[in-house]
C-alpha cells in the first residue's frame, strides 16, 4: 500500500493510493457515501461492479482516497480524488464523506489531486451543488462550454494545481 502524509489545518491526512483490492473497495464505499452529488450516475454500485469497472478503467484513471491518520495508521475515511481519461481530456471527481463535509476537505482533495496528476484537469458540478460550484470559481478554473448547461457547469483547471 502506497501512503503519503498531507498537512491540512493543523491535522495530518493520510493519501493513499488506489492500486489494491482493498483501496478499490474503499473507493466503492466513499464513492457511494457521496453519490448524490454525481454529475452522473447515482446509483449504488456493488463491489462486483466496482471490480469489473476499475478492471476496464485502470489504465485511464490515478486515484487517491484520503484517511483521517494517528500514531501512524489511516483511521476513517476522509474522501477520494480521481483522474479519468475521457474523449482526449482528464476529468476530476472527488467526493467528501458526509461526516466531513463543510470543513474544506473538498478543496483539500481537488488541490492535492491537481499536484499530484500536474496537468490540466477538467470538471463537471452539479447547479444544485454549491460548495463544489464555490471552490472551482474560488480556486479560478474556467468556466468552459459543455453539453449540459441546464444542469451542469463544466470547468478547465487553468494549472496543474488549484
Amino acid at each position: 500500500m502506497s501512503i503519503s502524509l498531507v498537512r491540512w489545518r493543523g491535522s495530518t491526512v493520510a493519501v493513499v493510493k488506489i492500486e489494491s483490492a482493498a483501496s478499490v473497495e474503499a473507493l466503492r464505499k466513499l464513492r457511494n457515501q457521496t453519490s448524490a452529488g454525481f454529475s452522473s450516475f447515482n446509483g449504488h454500485i456493488s463491489a462486483d461492479d466496482q471490480k469489473r469497472w476499475w478492471e476496464e478503467m485502470r489504465h485511464r484513471i490515478r486515484g487517491w482516497t484520503y484517511w483521517t491518520y494517528a500514531e501512524s495508521v489511516p483511521l476513517a475515511p476522509i474522501g477520494f480524488g480521481l483522474v479519468r481519461e475521457e474523449d482526449g481530456r482528464w476529468w476530476n471527481s472527488i467526493g467528501v464523506s458526509p461526516d466531513f463535509q463543510g470543513r474544506g476537505f473538498g478543496s483539500l482533495i481537488t488541490h492535492d489531486v491537481l499536484v499530484r496528476f500536474g496537468g490540466v484537469v477538467f470538471a463537471a458540478v452539479r447547479l444544485d451543488n454549491a460548495p463544489a460550484l464555490l471552490m472551482h470559481h474560488k480556486f479560478d478554473w474556467e468556466e468552459i462550454d459543455g453539453p449540459e448547461p441546464e444542469r451542469l457547469r463544466y470547468f478547465r483547471s487553468n494549472t496543474g494545481a488549484a
